[in-house]
């Protein structure tokens, strides 16, 4: 043997010990594909969406198959194979994300229980060369109707820039309902709690304490007789004064009802809404089935102010002079930097708004008009779209979106109604703020403050202290800006500080479930909001120099 084919020998050997390992290590590995839906699936409906991604593991995939089952009927809506590129090596495709449709209706599928049955084999040999299986059976509810909305409000009178609210019914049980507006989903609650507080309310202002005593779980003789009766049936006791309908011995099951709910969704219309932009409420299921019901509305146009601000080099210092941390801001030419805070950090503070006001209290936490900053002056309004001039020249233009309120230096800043604290801090552009959950979607937030007294979590009422007035942030000077938010978007404050606006677009449709707050009729109202049939004020154009 030569001393080249000495040195070869093992090499080969090592090689094909290497490659036996490999083989057992890959073609006979007992890990699975794992299987994964982007949502859990506990009901199907005439097209609902559904994303899968399964890993192959070691070997590659070879095929995935999507299933629904019904009694004998099965359908196949999703499957894919996956060839092996060797005998030796199984498929390139180690893990795969799909996205398919279930149409259960369209496939002839009952109303019902069914199974979806999801299957993913590998390339390798285990199995008799079928390679490893993972089945996933799950039993679902095929839903063939979707649910059914009935509009409760009458009317809906909302200026670009403002706010609404429809009260509405759903019929099934949906797992998302509210508001379109264009684009925009304005999330409903339900207010079925409201109905019960309203009772318990005019209840207890009728009954007195003397009346109430004795019958409080007090229960006639019949009543128990007959409770007794009910439940040796195997039935619920049932006083024999209610007005349920007992069920006959040996006749069929009464047919369950579906679901009745009732619901409340403010909605915002963008200041920058299109004229005949489209509302309808929606109401989607489990199985993905939607309903959509259009509803009486008219919108009015609002004509914003054009402002035309002109700024200085001092006033862009002292604008960067109030900002400790420009991370990420250009730095050695100042107008760049105000650029900077003027538009790129303005979007992050209203990103980091939008994120705080994605989740809401259920239940509705207010009550009246919203409170306005005491011996205040107004000063820039909602939706002001401001034109920036340094050295006669345009260099920006924004929309501000609130108001702000100038009264004395370190003023306090109450509270506008009851809420919950969400946000407290420095948030950019707003310097320091706080931001109040009002519930059911509404927020309202107080900016540029010197010292916050309150903190995040903290329930507060109408009137309370929460905050002192300062400068901070993107301020000129010492003032209060004043947000209202539906959703994440901006509204009008001015309609909510309106006794009258309260009255007319969120109580008259709320009548049958809530009663409307004494004073509201008196002309106690703190902002002058035009009413929706009266054309707001012409555009003005005016020059600052700051």
């Amino acid at each position: 043997m030569s001393k080249r084919a000495f040195f070869i020998l093992p090499g080969l050997v090592l090689l094909a010990i290497a490659a036996l390992v490999m083989v057992i290590v890959v073609k006979f590995s007992s890990d699975k594909p794992i299987v994964k839906f982007s949502k859990d699936i506990s009901h199907v409906g005439r097209s609902l969406p559904v994303t899968l991604k399964v890993v192959g593991q070691k070997s590659g995939l070879k095929d995935i198959k999507v299933i629904l089952r019904q009694g004998k009927k099965e359908e196949v809506f999703f499957h894919e194979s996956f060839p092996s590129k060797g005998f030796f090596k199984g498929s390139e495709v180690l893990d795969k994300e799909v996205t398919f449709k279930i149409n259960s209706l369209e496939k002839g599928f009952e109303a019902g229980p069914a199974e979806l049955i999801t299957a993913a084999t590998d390339h390798s040999w285990r199995g008799g060369f079928k390679g490893n299986l993972t089945e996933i059976v799950q039993p679902v509810i095929v839903v063939t109707k979707p649910p059914v909305i009935t509009v409760l409000s009458p009317s809906h009178y909302v200026n670009k820039g403002g706010a609404g609210l429809v009260v509405y019914q759903v019929t099934g049980d949906p797992a998302k309902t509210g508001v379109m507006v264009g684009q925009l989903f304005f999330q409903g609650y339900s207010i079925d709690y409201l109905k019960a507080k309203e009772i318990a309310k005019k209840a207890a202002a009728t009954v007195s304490p003397t009346e109430a005593s004795p019958k409080a779980g007090a229960s006639s003789k019949k009543d128990v007789d007959a409770g007794k009766q009910s439940q040796a049936n195997g039935e619920p006791a049932q006083p024999e004064s209610s007005n349920s309908v007992k069920k006959a011995i040996g006749s069929s099951p009464a047919p369950v009802e579906p679901k009745v709910k009732t619901y409340a969704a403010f909605f915002a219309l963008p200041y920058n809404a299109v004229d005949n932009e489209q509302l309808a409420v929606i109401a989607q299921d489990y199985a993905g089935n939607e309903a959509k019901a259009s509803f009486w509305h008219k919108i009015f146009k609002v004509h914003f102010r054009q402002d035309r601000v002109t700024v200085s080099e001092k006033f862009i210092t002292n604008v960067i002079n109030n900002f400790q941390d420009l991370k990420g801001a250009p730095t050695g030419d100042p107008v760049k930097t105000f650029l900077w805070i003027n538009k790129d950090l303005r979007k992050e503070s209203n990103d980091r708004i939008e994120k705080v006001c994605s989740t809401s209290n259920p239940q509705m936490l207010w009550e009246g008009t919203f409170l306005r900053m005491k011996r205040s002056d107004p000063k820039a309004l909602f939706a002001d779209s401001r034109t920036y001039l340094y050295n006669g020249q345009v260099i920006d233009q924004q929309v501000h979106l609130g108001q702000d309120l100038a009264s004395l230096t370190n003023s306090p800043v109450e509270a506008g109604n009851n809420g919950i604290v969400v946000f407290t801090g420095d948030l950019g552009i707003y310097g320091q703020t706080v931001i109040l959950d009002h519930g059911m979607g509404v927020f309202s937030s107080y900016s540029h403050l010197s010292r916050i007294d309150v903190n995040k979590g903290d329930r507060v009422t109408r009137g309370v202290q929460i905050a002192v007035t300062g400068s901070t942030g993107l301020a000129g000077g010492d003032h209060l800006h004043y947000g209202m938010m539906v959703g994440t978007t901006f509204v009008n404050p001015k309609e909510w500080w309106d006794a009258k606006w309260i009255k007319d677009n969120i109580y008259l449709n709320l009548k049958s479930f809530v009663q409307t707050p004494t004073g509201m009729d008196a002309s106690a109202d703190q902002s002058t909001s035009p009413p929706a049939t009266q054309k707001s004020e012409a555009p003005k154009e005016r020059t600052k120099k700051r």
